[in-house]
């Protein structure tokens, strides 16, 4: 059952997206997913260690703006067989490919794709866990990108971000955790991932 946003939380979410300032990146095209699963990543992005503590057998996990799944397919390993993972992206082609390649690894029944729409997660859930890497600064309204995921989470779920850096700026990612805080979640410094700024959030 879907959990409706404090009234308090609603208007601290409204006044941030009155304050905060788009970040104007454009959303990654599809193909260019191709790049972003390779030996390299693997070498320098391993889940076991960015996403594997936070994660145990039988969760239910979110991995938003997913890809290709490069997290999913390793996170559905982690959740084990009562496990399950939902893998939200806004483009079609990327989940047509995630599914192809979860079947392929024998985990088409633990990954469930959901396509989304650009202004909402579009999805009515109770996750223990979320992921999104590299993905929130391509978010049109991120004050209520983060509402959207505080109500897809249980009390006491973390939810990690990554943003790639070069790309995306301190300050920028500053704003983004400032953004986190107004939606309800507790801020705190999160797992080293290389070329990454990264904060772990906490539904209280």
């Amino acid at each position: 059952m879907k959990h409706r946003p404090t009234k308090e939380r609603t208007m601290n979410t409204q006044q941030a997206t009155m304050a905060f300032k788009p970040c104007n990146h454009s959303v990654c095209t599809w193909w260019k997913g191709y790049f972003f699963d390779n030996w390299l990543r693997r070498l320098i992005h391993d889940p076991s260690k960015i996403v594997g503590p936070h994660i145990k057998k039988d969760m239910h996990v979110l991995d938003l703006g997913c890809g290709m799944g490069f997290f999913s397919l390793a996170m559905a390993k982690m959740v084990g067989e009562n496990g399950s993972v939902t893998s939200i992206d806004l483009q079609e082609q990327m989940l047509s490919v995630l599914s192809k390649r979860a079947r392929k690894r024998s985990l088409g029944e633990r990954i469930r794709t959901h396509r989304c729409c650009s202004k909402s997660l579009d999805i009515s859930t109770q996750a223990d866990f979320a992921l999104a890497c590299w993905m929130v600064h391509e978010v049109p309204n991120i004050p209520i990108f983060f509402q959207d995921v505080y109500e897809q989470l249980k009390p006491g779920a973390r939810f990690l971000v990554l943003e790639p850096k070069g790309h995306f700026s301190a300050k920028e990612f500053e704003q983004e955790k400032q953004a986190a805080r107004d939606a309800g979640f507790t801020v705190e410094q999160g797992p080293k991932a290389a070329m990454s700024y990264s904060m772990l959030l906490t539904k209280s």
